[in-house]
């Protein structure tokens, strides 16, 4: 059986008390997160991975209308 795992604050931990009373726990307490860290960053996945991924042979800019086809073809690679 999985153990639970329960994340937010104090505040939230402390309102399901009553669910964990008599139960052992385990408490981590986090670093806080400041504000820059909680804003998530405004690149595109694009600019994240500019420069660090290969570009398929012949393939269209979006890649989402291929998936299948561009898949389909590598398994059929791998098999003969």
């Amino acid at each position: 059986m999985t153990q639970p795992i329960y994340e937010g604050t104090w505040e939230e931990i402390a309102s399901i008390a009553s669910e964990l009373t008599g139960r052992r726990v385990r408490l981590t307490v986090l670093d806080l997160i400041s504000d820059e860290q909680k804003t998530p960053p405004s690149d595109s996945l694009a600019e994240v991975l500019k420069g660090k991924v290969g570009i398929i042979e012949e393939a269209s800019p979006d890649l989402s209308t291929q998936t299948g086809e561009k898949f389909a073809k590598l398994i059929l690679e791998k098999l003969l």
